[in-house]
């Protein structure tokens, strides 16, 4: 792998690790720390290269004659899936299996997460959201043998970027993944700083920018607090003097000129 532009909860940047989809990996080794009880939850950020093809992004259990260990990875139908094995069988119904439901695309950064509690208890989220899916396969407890953990490998080598991986040995809250995915950042965050242009920038990850339409225009001179409001009274000349009158228009900006 070569050390490439990275993207984080706090936006794209930094460095991330890019994988060539041939004979790229990395492992980590028979670590016992790799291979925690259920529960444990799996995230990182993720931007793939090619479509179409099983992509290994994680697992912690390399042992091809039995099924062992978890694997977070990407289907040829290119949605994100983990599965864990409990060391029976080495079939493809062998291993307890969550396919989500959102359909990935090249060249995009996504925040992958996999919750893993039992059989039957096993959620994904892309981008802080529950992304749903179907089981299928068998499965119990976790089993681990001394395969090494890895990231991607031979068989199905991942082709894209990793960022930010993390494994926890417990499950992880919805809140906590949002934490992860954006800071807890709003769903829409407009500064209205742009000053000039037909463009409100959306300041978010989710890049929702509003076409601004209608006159518009740069309102000049000073603001102030001070507001003629008492509109009864008969003002002398020397009243109006150093006094500030706040004009509001229907088709241009609202003004401040003082007398």
């Amino acid at each position: 792998p070569v050390f490439s532009f990275g993207h984080d909860s706090s936006g794209p940047g930094g460095t991330g690790m890019q994988f060539d989809g041939v004979d790229d990996y990395v492992d980590f080794g028979n670590s016992a720390t790799l291979k925690p009880p259920l529960p444990i939850t799996i995230l990182a950020w993720v931007n793939f290269e090619q479509l179409g093809s099983y992509e290994f992004l994680f697992l912690n259990d390399e042992m091809v004659s039995s099924y062992n260990g978890f694997l977070l990875a990407k289907t040829s139908a290119d949605q994100i899936y983990v599965n864990y094995g409990d060391g029976i069988g080495a079939g493809p119904t062998d291993r307890r299996t969550k396919v989500g439901t959102t359909t990935l695309s090249v060249e995009t950064w996504y925040h992958v997460v996999a919750v893993i509690r039992g059989p039957s208890d096993i959620d994904l989220y892309i981008n802080g959201v529950d992304d749903g899916g179907t089981y299928s396969g068998t499965g119990g407890s976790m089993a681990y043998t001394t395969a090494n953990a890895k990231i991607s490998n031979n068989i199905n080598p991942f082709n894209g970027s990793l960022d930010d991986v993390r494994i926890y040995n417990r499950a992880l809250s919805a809140d906590e993944i949002r934490q992860h995915y954006n800071q807890k950042k709003p769903i829409l965050h407009l500064k209205m700083d742009e000053g000039s242009g037909t463009t409100a920038y959306d300041e978010s990850f989710n890049n929702n920018d509003g076409t601004i339409y209608g006159v518009q225009g740069t309102a000049t001179g000073t603001h102030s607090t001070t507001v003629l409001q008492d509109t009864s009274k008969s003002w002398t000349a020397d009243e109006w003097i150093g006094e500030t009158a706040t004009i509001y228009s229907g088709t241009c900006a609202t003004v401040s000129q003082t007398i």
